[in-house]
């Protein structure tokens, strides 16, 4: 997994790692749902002083990753299906507008990037999927490259962190390896009609589907 992200001196921040161990840890199955997370734990397992630990909780309580709870503490949440479908929804909204910007600027290589990307998850099926979501996470990053409304990248970043743990958790119930595929070469086909809405809505579509199916496996696991 890689949800890291860095400062501009590039160097991951302390608040950045305890948020990249506690994502790692929920997709590891090293957290349950509901379980109770507390800055000392936290603070004495990567040696960080609280104050970033208490930052990234607080984030991640922003996010609804966590859970606060007055006097008790703070807790792995339960997402709801109208959580999963919220989270998908916007993210399919900011990345498709700001689709806007790769449609502007984009050259022919950017273009053989994309393929070369699509390339790389084709060879990817041949070796077991060992790295699908790694790819699809280059492919979308490929498209935000021109991209530099910075309130909007960071409401991305925050999306981003909720949507890669619900898929990482969720992805091989959702697509067929031939899906997968497909569904990036629709993107990759839209920016070539060159026609910047469509290109939006093939996008937000693209996550949108996701979020629908992710929210219906979500709600039989908690019927």
């Amino acid at each position: 997994m890689n949800i890291d992200r860095q400062n501009t001196s590039g160097k991951m921040s302390l608040r950045q790692v305890v948020i990249n161990h506690i994502s790692k840890a929920i997709i590891d199955k090293k957290y349950k749902p509901r379980e109770h997370i507390t800055e000392t734990s936290l603070s004495d397992k990567l040696s960080i002083s609280r104050a970033p630990v208490r930052e990234a909780l607080a984030e991640l309580v922003a996010m609804g990753i966590l859970i606060k709870v007055d006097r008790v503490g703070i807790f792995l949440n339960v997402i709801t299906p109208s959580q999963v479908l919220d989270t998908y929804h916007t993210k399919g909204l900011v990345e498709g507008y700001l689709s806007h910007d790769f449609m502007r600027e984009h050259d022919h290589d950017d273009i053989i990037e994309l393929e070369n990307i699509m390339q790389e998850m084709r060879q990817d099926v041949l070796n077991d999927d060992a790295n699908q979501v790694e790819i699809g996470t280059k492919f979308h990053k490929a498209l935000l490259k021109y991209s530099y409304n910075k309130v909007l990248l960071h409401t991305l970043d925050q999306v981003n962190i909720k949507s890669k743990l619900l898929f990482f958790e969720n992805w091989s119930l959702l697509y067929t390896r031939e899906n997968i595929i497909n569904r990036h070469q629709a993107i990759v086909h839209s920016i070539l009609t060159k026609n910047a809405k469509k290109v939006e809505r093939t996008i937000r579509d693209h996550y949108i589907d996701t979020g629908k199916k992710i929210a219906k496996i979500v709600g039989k696991r908690y019927e």
